[in-house]
């Protein structure tokens, strides 16, 4: 093999390294905005708790990578967290709201009714110490006061959409 001045076995010289543009102190910044970020804020609206872990580390990942979407990932946080509360509240109401009770004054109202069926005359008054659970099995001892004054126990026997049937028995 010749080279080009002619001197057999010679190999040509290396190709120049081309010099890289400098970015002194500066660390290059990923394109595009972060993924976990934009995660954080769809799990946000669809599973708060996921959308506050994603969140938390979308913004840790932005502020280390310089990426965009730390602002994403704040509100993915504070969404999730207002999501969550709103979740926990509407339980709780459920929860409170949900359980079926009768009246005090539609207990106490039926006590009076059913004395007066059953020939024992018509109470003065009837106490209750308060609603009635509307669930089989539910307890509770009301005042009756007339002639003689007569304590009460109720047991609820059954219950069918609105209405709740109960035993009254004397203590």
């Amino acid at each position: 093999m010749t080279t080009s001045s002619g001197t057999p076995g010679a190999f040509p010289p290396p190709p120049q390294a081309q010099p890289f543009p400098s970015h002194q102190g500066q660390a290059p910044v990923p394109p595009g905005t972060n993924t976990v970020a934009i995660l954080a804020m769809v799990f946000a609206f669809v599973f708060s708790p996921v959308g506050i872990v994603l969140g938390f580390v979308g913004r840790a990942q932005t502020k280390r990578t310089g990426q965009k979407g730390r602002t994403l990932a704040t509100v993915a946080v504070i969404l999730g967290f207002v999501f969550l509360a709103l979740s926990v509240l509407a339980i709780v109401l459920v929860g409170v709201r949900g359980a079926k009770m009768v009246d005090r004054d539609s207990v106490e109202s039926q006590i009076s009714q059913q004395f007066a069926a059953n020939g024992l005359g018509t109470p003065d008054s009837v106490t209750c110490p308060g609603d009635l659970k509307a669930e089989v099995g539910e307890t509770m001892t009301c005042t009756v006061r007339g002639e003689t004054n007569v304590e009460v126990g109720l047991r609820v026997t059954s219950v069918s959409g609105n209405t709740a049937l109960f035993d009254i028995e004397p203590k």
